[in-house]
């Protein structure tokens, strides 16, 4: 209850506080929550390379010199036709 100056009872003080501390507790959780879960997803596509397909890196592999003209082509025909 309030009491004649607008103050309040000291009870009133200590669930205020209460609610308060509650409040930013729960928005530091939810922040860290968030947070982790980024940092996860973020960590996850780090780990997982890309899939490439085999022409792509057949071409990437020719480009660099790994192979020869001869073997890529030799190459691309046992990829193209399933072989």
């Amino acid at each position: 209850m309030m009491g004649w100056n607008g103050m309040g009872s000291g009870w009133m003080w200590l669930v205020m506080l209460a609610v308060i501390v509650g409040f930013w507790a729960v928005v530091v959780v939810l922040l860290r929550a968030v947070l982790r879960d980024r940092a996860r997803d973020r960590d996850r596509d780090a780990v997982e390379p890309t899939l490439e397909s085999p022409l792509v890196i057949l071409d990437r592999r020719l480009v660099s010199g790994e192979i020869d003209i001869d073997e890529y082509v030799q190459l691309r025909r046992a990829i193209t036709s399933g072989h």
